[in-house]
């Protein structure tokens, strides 16, 4: 498969460990001609448990542009264990 990738983001650090993203995560297949281009929204929020540091986001993707038979819509949920030195 012949294929580029293109991931451009936005990222805003709101202050107490939270975090609202924006993002595509664009393919393209050069053979089949074909675009998947979802765009996903997401908020994660750095959370203790106990004394280690975890990093949780919830976020939602929706398709500009598919193949045939493609998704609609999506969901992510990243749970991250923090290791600050």
């Amino acid at each position: 498969m012949n294929s580029t990738f293109l991931q451009p983001f936005l990222s805003y650090g709101a202050g107490k460990g939270r975090t609202y993203a924006l993002n595509l995560e664009s393919s393209y297949d050069w053979n089949g001609e074909q675009w998947t281009v979802p765009v996903n929204l997401s908020l994660s929020q750095i959370i203790p448990l106990g004394k280690q540091l975890t990093s949780v986001s919830l976020g939602g993707r929706v398709y500009l542009d598919k193949p045939p038979g493609g998704p609609d819509w999506g969901m992510r949920l990243v749970f991250v264990l923090l290791f600050p030195q």
